[in-house]
């Protein structure tokens, strides 16, 4: 365990390592940089949270998608498929939950900083925030309205990589200070309570990219999609398997054939 919830300052936090092998973490960023779109999940805003950094992220269902129309190998979002599962079993165990825990939604992302990004930044990479309440920093209280994703109830990041300069994840304060940092690092979780606050540090240079995961306890906000494309991968992998046994058939045929024509 990387950090325990004693050394992250509070109960419901928990930062562990070894959750991806560097393999599967190069699957995820190649998958990342060859099909996702800038601003997406934030209306097509490329630069959602600083002018300083661009934002590009893919959903699992595009992932899938990509696949399906040979634009990339299955097994990239087969792989982004399973580390969220992963990821999802481990906060399930670690935090002792009795009910299932539901994927509400699940997102592949990177954060580009732009060349001549200043080095004595003020802002934050990603603002200090909760996943489930709007913050009230003047009266340091944090309420369950909307817009907020109420249905909420933990968050996990996976981290893909660490060839980057700033960009550490924060668990913060009302006043936007930080409590404690995680630095990212290939394989490394950070997972909480979605009530916590949290942030990123300032990306200095470089891109920075982590597989996020917003989870609940209540089945009627679970992720349509991630199911879905649970059955869309199995039924590729058919499709696949039925292309190569054709493909074997067809040369076995050839190479009777040209046995013939020698006899």
């Amino acid at each position: 365990m990387h950090k325990d919830p004693e050394a992250l300052k509070m109960k419901g936090r928990v930062a562990v390592d070894g959750m991806a092998d560097e393999e599967e973490c190069q699957a995820l960023m190649q998958l990342v940089n060859e099909e996702a779109i800038y601003g997406d999940g934030y209306k097509g805003i490329t630069k959602p949270f600083s002018e300083h950094e661009k934002f590009e992220g893919i959903t699992v269902k595009d992932a899938v998608n990509a696949a399906g129309e040979k634009r990339v190998p299955l097994f990239l979002p087969a792989m982004y498929v399973y580390l969220a599962e992963r990821s999802r079993a481990f906060v399930q165990r670690f935090f002792g939950l009795s009910n299932h825990l539901y994927f509400s939604f699940t997102h592949l992302v990177c954060r580009q900083a732009k060349d001549g990004s200043p080095s004595n930044r003020s802002d934050l990479s990603h603002p200090v925030h909760a996943d489930n309440c709007i913050v009230d920093h003047q009266h340091k209280v944090c309420h369950k309205i909307d817009p907020a994703f109420t249905w909420r109830d933990y968050s996990s990041v996976l981290y893909l990589n660490d060839n980057f300069d700033g960009g550490n994840f924060m668990f913060a304060n009302y006043d936007n200070t930080s409590q404690v940092e995680v630095e990212p690092k290939c394989g490394r979780l950070v997972a909480f309570a979605a009530d916590d606050l949290h942030g990123v540090q300032p990306l200095l240079r470089g891109q920075r990219c982590a597989l996020a995961m917003w989870y609940t306890l209540d089945p009627l906000h679970q992720e349509l999609e991630m199911v879905s494309s649970w059955n869309k991968i199995e039924q590729l992998l058919e499709k696949k398997k039925e292309e190569e046994q054709k493909e074997g058939d067809q040369s076995n045929n050839n190479s009777t054939d040209e046995e013939h024509e020698e006899l």
